[in-house]
């Protein structure tokens, strides 16, 4: 296989160049090299492993706990010391809120609890990384979990991922303190002196360029903890380093956000900015947290010179300070994120085929009515599938819906709302003005019919709208249910109203980017073509009801059996409701413009 060096970052390929010179002038340093690669990988397999379960239960944990501030605080803090990785939790937030999954509020509040979280690490490292002889249980450790890894069953691979992560996590641990006991470095930038301002920058500097090199303030932290374990640093210097470790992780998370949406952006800002704030805040109370750091030591028994977990517990402190210390100024650190990074600006859809000129000719204007009704159509089929996280290019393919379905459960960002003022609103009420305004001396019955047609069919698409608004408040969140017999109730859901969908485009030939080919109004001219319609529309509406009776008598089944609980039943069958509301309009938006009136010809 050729490399193809073009294509390597240059910052990349000289940052690679540079550690190899270093290693050959300084052959001691080896060790530590090793120590510090198998570290990283140990902490890639953790979050390998742990990424396989994020997407299931992390999801729907983070979902549901982060209605209010204090519970996602805490559930950043609980994840984060689980994952032993805050960027990873950080990157899962960015995507959720990209997603409209959880607010941004929520998601600051899981980042302040995921800095809480991430000292974790260093308790682990301090406690059981340095006090025991762990190396004699990473070989096993790294053994068993490479046999997991091995397996076929996703969730067994996921175990095997997170044991032999951890075995790799601390056997790279005890090559580093091997490294840094057998050779007598001196890792101090100041040989002598007192620290000052000057000593406490630099030693945080070294910690923010650290982590933004390893994307790793775990690793980080391990590696300061290791070195100061064997006294080479000072433990001053070790608490300004951590410091800088906790600064320099937010630029994953900044890295993270490069392809989200305006609130993406705002959650890696507001990570930054939390951690900037919480790192001045240390760096300016140094001396008396350090002092409350050795009362708080000698309550929990904590040797005087045990410096490695009073570093752990000084991390923990100075990150416990700055959430204290910002949560009361969350609301206004929105309003400044807000200001800063302004949402999109989305240009509000125009018609394609109304304007003041065809209101002279009567027939034409009911002929752009129509096209501009089918133009609406087109809008709005994109935000049917989109709201039921199915893409339309998928919908249209030779792709069966249970087939489409399978891989679309990940909910696709869209806001109805937001969608409707943009894409519907004008245009619908364009539609209806024009409609209003045709002159209808000189219209025929058929043609005045077709006109009271077009009006009633796109009043119906807008109560499809906000009907299908309804529904995907229930839809998303019971679609990563654990009870399996929802899942399987919603996916039937979304199966009836895409099966109607993919008829209108393909069983009606209703393809909007062929609407101006032909001079038939509705694309449809021969009988056996209504004829065809029309059946398909009695069938689909019998489908439909056959569908509700059919939910019901599951709903009464699995509350009966136990299977469900009751507030799932009422979502089921209330969103029933909305199902079948949706496939009727939609079905009688067809019969209002395909099937009725067709004597009329423009």
């Amino acid at each position: 296989m050729r490399i193809n060096l073009k294509k390597i970052p240059v910052f990349f390929l000289a940052f690679c160049i540079a550690i190899a010179i270093v290693l050959i002038l300084y052959p001691s340093l080896v060790d530590i090299g090793v120590g510090v690669t198998i570290l990283l990988f140990g902490i890639l397999n953790l979050e390998n492993g742990f990424r396989i379960f994020t997407e299931g239960p992390l999801r729907k944990i983070l979902r549901r706990s982060t209605n209010n501030l204090f519970k996602s605080i805490n559930i950043g803090i609980f994840s984060t010391a689980i994952l032993n990785s805050s960027s990873l939790i950080s990157i899962l937030l960015i995507s959720f809120i990209t997603a409209g999954l959880i607010s941004l509020k929520a998601g600051i509040g899981v980042v302040f609890g995921s800095n809480i979280g991430t000292t974790f690490t260093g308790w682990l490292v301090a406690i059981f990384g340095l006090k025991l002889e762990i190396s004699k249980l990473a070989m096993p450790m790294i053994i068993f979990g490479i046999i997991f890894i091995m397996q076929k069953g996703k969730s067994i691979k996921a175990w095997g991922y997170i044991i032999a992560g951890l075995g790799f996590f601390f056997l790279g641990i005890f090559f580093l303190k091997e490294g840094f006991e057998q050779y007598s470095f001196n890792l101090h930038l100041f040989k002598t002196g007192e620290p000052g301002i000057l000593r406490v920058l630099s030693y945080t500097g070294i910690g923010i360029l650290v982590t933004i090199v390893l994307q790793s303030s775990a690793a980080t932290l391990a590696i300061i903890l290791t070195a100061l374990s064997v006294g080479q640093f000072s433990y001053p210097d070790s608490l300004a380093l951590a410091i800088g470790s906790n600064i320099g992780t937010t630029f994953t998370a900044l890295l993270g956000s490069l392809a989200a949406n305006p609130a993406g952006k705002k959650l890696a800002f507001a990570h930054l900015i939390f951690n900037i704030i919480t790192g001045l805040v240390a760096l300016l109370l140094l001396q008396p947290l350090t002092l409350s750091v050795d009362k708080m030591a000698s309550v929990l028994g904590i040797g005087n010179s045990n410096y490695t977990l009073k570093l752990a517990l000084f991390h923990t402190m100075f990150n416990v300070l700055g959430v204290i210390i910002m949560v009361p100024w969350i609301n206004k650190l929105i309003s400044l994120l807000d200001r800063i990074i302004k949402d999109t600006p989305l240009e509000i859809e125009q018609p394609k085929y109304l304007n003041s000129k065809i209101l002279h000719h009567p027939q034409s204007t009911i002929h752009a009515l129509y096209k501009e009704t089918e133009h609406l159509l087109d809008l709005t089929f994109e935000i049917i599938a989109h709201s039921l996280n199915v893409h339309r290019s998928d919908l249209l393919s030779t792709k069966k819906i249970g087939e489409v379905l399978k891989n679309s459960s990940t909910p696709i960002d869209i806001d109805i709302q937001d969608m409707y003022a943009l894409k519907i609103k004008h245009i619908y009420s364009k539609i209806l003005k024009y409609a209003t305004l045709i002159s209808v001396e000189n219209l025929s019955t058929e043609e005045v019919v077709a006109v009271s047609n077009i009006k009633n069919a796109n009043r119906l698409i807008v109560k499809v709208i906000k009907d299908l608004e309804l529904f995907r408040k229930n839809l998303n969140f019971y679609l990563n249910s654990d009870n399996e017999y929802v899942r399987d109730t919603y996916n039937k859901f979304r199966k009836r109203l895409l099966k109607i969908v993919k008829e209108l485009f393909i069983n009606i030939k209703f393809f909007p980017y062929q609407s101006d080919q032909g001079s038939n109004v509705t694309k449809i001219s021969q009988e056996n073509d209504l004829r065809n319609i029309k059946n398909n529309i009695i069938r689909q509406k019998s489908e439909i009801e056959e569908l509700d009776a059919k939910i019901s008598s599951i709903i009464t089944e699995l509350i009966s059996q136990d299977l469900i609980r009751s507030h799932m039943a009422s979502s089921m069958w209330n969103d029933s409701i909305y199902v079948a509301r949706i496939g009727e309009n939609l079905l009688e938006v067809m019969e209002l413009l395909y099937t009725e009136g067709k004597e009329y010809d423009s």
